[in-house]
């Protein structure tokens, strides 16, 4: 996917934060054993706890991050990045699970009154 003229800066934090989960600091603490992501403990706590577990995790970065030195703020921002990353995730699997049930729901109703 070819970066839009202007969105390079965001473009890079978001890959940052995505290296941060799949090869560093968040790779080391999470996917014990080389676990792909959907796979990690986050999905069993946010099963568990809901979206507020995340977006709770998702802040307490940033407000750590306001007393870090720029470098250790950064990488504390790219967590919290990845915590919302998970829940916006999750609303994303909802949303989609609901247009497969939506769809599936019109289809038994059309099955069934296709007689009439």
């Amino acid at each position: 996917m070819d970066t839009l003229e202007g969105y390079a800066p965001l473009e890079g934090v978001l890959r940052d934060a995505y290296e941060q989960a799949s090869a560093g600091k968040g790779s080391v603490r999470h996917a014990l054993e080389g676990q792909p992501w959907l796979q990690q403990q986050w999905t069993q706590l946010a099963d568990t706890y809901g979206d507020g577990f995340l977006l709770g995790q998702a802040t307490k970065k940033t407000n750590e991050s306001q007393g870090m030195d720029d470098t250790a703020a950064y990488h504390e921002l790219l967590g919290a990045i990845n915590y919302l990353a998970m829940a916006a995730y999750r609303r994303k699997a909802e949303i989609e699970t609901a247009a497969t049930s939506t769809i599936w729901a019109c289809n038994i109703y059309r099955n069934t009154n296709e007689d009439d």
